[in-house]
């Protein structure tokens, strides 16, 4: 019986961590625009057991030496995960007058319509955690 237990407890520790993320942070995220990848810029975020907290917008492209990514009017973004996949998806685009929420619909969602340069804010949930991705379309 004893044999059993022992048997029983290896598995389940097997399982239990083989099924957890060995990252101890989040996984980097990237735009797709026409078939090519384009990186985001890791902002704040709080996985497992640590939280970071960064500047945000343009500010943090610049530290990052993250380049803006140059997309049509109304080309269709898509977003591509390396390692989990999240389970919650908020996506804000900065303006003048504070932030508005952009549909995303199965990981993806459509450039503005209006030329210039949009700044946004990828707020995301995993099951590790969460995190914020900051990102600029240059519209053309």
């Amino acid at each position: 019986m004893a044999r059993v237990a022992w048997l029983v407890s290896c598995l389940l520790t097997a399982l239990l961590t083989g099924c957890t993320s060995a990252s101890s942070t989040p996984p980097s995220t990237n735009l797709v625009v026409a078939g090519e990848a384009h990186q985001t810029a890791p902002a704040s975020y709080c996985w497992k057991s640590t939280c970071v907290d960064t500047v945000g917008g343009e500010e943090l492209l610049q530290i990052r030496g993250v380049d803006h990514v140059p997309v049509a009017l109304g080309e269709r973004v898509s977003l591509k995960f390396d390692g989990q996949i999240p389970v919650g998806v908020n996506l804000l685009q900065s303006t003048s007058v504070g932030e508005r929420s952009v549909i995303v619909d199965e990981l993806a969602f459509n450039a503005p319509k209006e030329r210039g340069t949009h700044y946004y804010h990828l707020d995301l949930s995993f099951p590790d955690g969460s995190a914020t991705y900051v990102f600029a379309l240059d519209v053309t």
